[in-house]
């Protein structure tokens, strides 16, 4: 312009567009009409390296710039002037004669890239789903641009991607560790965009964890089960995770467990309780709700009565008929109906086996006499019982009866001195 050669007097339209090369370090200027040829050689140029302007105070990179133009007035501009259309882009591409009014084939405007990263929950790892959205100059998506992934924590199922028809990609970050990343989306042409990826555990993920780990067992306090509690059961009010856990009750004005796990046992008339214990967890905005049922047992004392009661002689004889008269097996069962402990023994041992068999006297051998004895006891509460028994010994076999026979047979010799020398009858 400096040659005078242009009239902005004139109602015409210019085009100027400044060109940099990141590789070469040289930025160039160039103006033409609109309506002319492209211009061969440009009006400015000059060897400059950006990168040693576009820093900090303190000599960082800087890591956003922001494109626009300005101006000042001059005798040369004396009319008013108006800017139609203009553009920028960042990509490997020279910018075209053309532009901004018709593009070559061989470019494609991925100027704007917006990067964002999210949280997970992924089994065996930390994950974050990383998105990139690519725009041109005006703003549109567009598709089918190659993407590179880069990141310094971490690894990508993918490092170069394609965007789809909505100018976007979607790449999953994982590690086995915890941690922060910061990744990096490269466009085509290379315009970027950086963030960073939280690969920590989601609050869903922990609450899940907690969820698992919430187990009867970890309730117990040395009860049996659940479903046999007799004893104060431990609520946990936070979960290994850091999930906080509250408990409540599912019947209203229940008497016999609280939501602190404290437990009031019933009497035999009242009999076993049984109830819903609820474990509601929370960590952050997730809740998730976990049950279990419970079983509170009627008192030790009243339980050992009962199961006394329940244990009858009719049911331990099994099928004898009387204790007088046992040939077979008894019932002789380790644990009561209402959850006693039973414990037999017997004397002489070898008789009666501690599951009921009997082991009868073999024939001729005559009865035998076992007392057997039996408690019956929970906790601090027990009774004892005891039986006199008389087990028959096992029937004559064919053989023993032959035996038998054999030995009882005594021969008459009559007026015969000896076998050897019979003479009458």
């Amino acid at each position: 312009l400096k040659d005078g050669t242009r009239d902005f007097s004139v109602n015409q339209k210019f085009k100027v567009w400044i060109q940099y090369d990141g590789i070469a370090k040289k930025l160039e200027v160039y103006e033409a009409y609109s309506n002319s040829d492209e211009p061969t050689s440009p009006v400015i140029s000059a060897d400059l390296d950006l990168t040693e302007i576009f820093k900090t105070s303190d000599g960082k990179r800087i890591q956003d710039v922001y494109a626009g133009f300005t101006g000042h007035g001059s005798k040369a501009f004396n009319v008013h002037t108006n800017i139609y259309k203009w553009s920028f882009k960042n990509d490997r591409f020279p910018i075209e004669y053309g532009l901004p009014y018709s593009f070559s084939d061989l470019y494609i405007d991925a100027s704007n890239v917006s990067l964002s990263t999210e949280t997970i929950e992924s089994e065996g790892a930390y994950s974050s789903m990383v998105t990139a959205v690519i725009r041109d100059s005006l703003g549109n998506p567009v598709s089918g641009v190659p993407v590179t992934l880069s990141t310094d924590f971490g690894e990508f199922d993918f490092y170069s991607v394609i965007t789809d028809t909505y100018g976007c990609v979607n790449v999953l970050l994982n590690s086995p560790t915890p941690g922060t990343a910061m990744v990096r989306a490269t466009a085509q042409g290379g315009a970027y965009a950086e963030a960073e990826a939280f690969l920590i555990m989601t609050d869903a993920a922990k609450l899940n964890n907690d969820y698992s780990e919430l187990t009867a067992d970890r309730l117990l306090n040395g009860n049996k089960s659940l479903d046999f509690v007799r004893g104060e059961l431990i609520l946990p009010l936070t979960g290994a995770n850091g999930s906080t856990i509250t408990w409540s009750i599912s019947k209203k004005d229940f008497p016999f467990l609280t939501s602190t796990g404290l437990v009031s046992r019933p009497t035999a008339a009242q009999g076993d309780q049984t109830v819903t214990l609820i474990a509601s967890l929370s960590n952050g905005a997730v809740t998730r709700n976990k049950e279990f049922p419970v079983k509170i047992k009627i008192r030790d004392a009243d339980m050992v009565e009962l199961d006394s009661v329940w244990l009858s002689d009719v049911m331990i004889l099994k099928d004898n008929d009387s204790w007088d008269d046992v040939i077979s097996e008894l019932y002789m069962p380790d644990t009561g109906e209402n959850g006693s402990n039973i414990k037999w023994a017997s004397s002489p041992e070898g008789i009666i086996a501690a599951d009921g068999t009997v082991n009868r006297p073999t024939y001729p051998a005559p009865p035998a006499e076992v007392l057997l004895s039996v408690t019956i006891f929970m906790g601090e509460a027990g009774i004892n019982r005891e039986f006199s028994i008389q087990v028959i010994p096992s029937e004559a076999t064919d053989n023993d009866m032959l035996w038998e026979a054999y030995d009882a047979l005594d021969v008459i010799l009559n007026d015969n001195i000896e076998l050897s020398h019979i003479s009458t009858n």
